[in-house]
């Protein structure tokens, strides 16, 4: 199971999924529903966990990321890492 790191102004909350499209939509949901803007979301929202380790990062626009910091030049993950993560493996 994977974890997605939700917190904001509107609370601290995570919420448990099987796979990184569900992160998203967890994610997707809670910018709408809170109406939530970028700014509104607090230092780690998107961080998708598994066992306490992140493994990916979902941005505020739903697009996925390595974990690790974000730096110029860095690609989104592709659909095969996606993937990957989701069966279990890390990148």
């Amino acid at each position: 199971m994977l974890t997605v790191t939700l917190d904001s102004v509107a609370g601290k909350r995570t919420a448990t999924v099987a796979t990184v499209a569900q992160a998203v939509a967890a994610l997707e949901r809670t910018v709408a529903c809170e109406d939530l803007g970028a700014s509104d979301c607090r230092r780690g929202f998107g961080d998708v966990r598994r066992g306490g380790e992140v493994v990916a990062h979902i941005s505020y626009n739903g697009r996925i990321w390595p974990s690790a910091n974000w730096q110029p030049g860095m690609k989104e993950l592709t659909a095969a890492q996606v993937a990957a993560i989701d069966a279990g493996g890390a990148l």
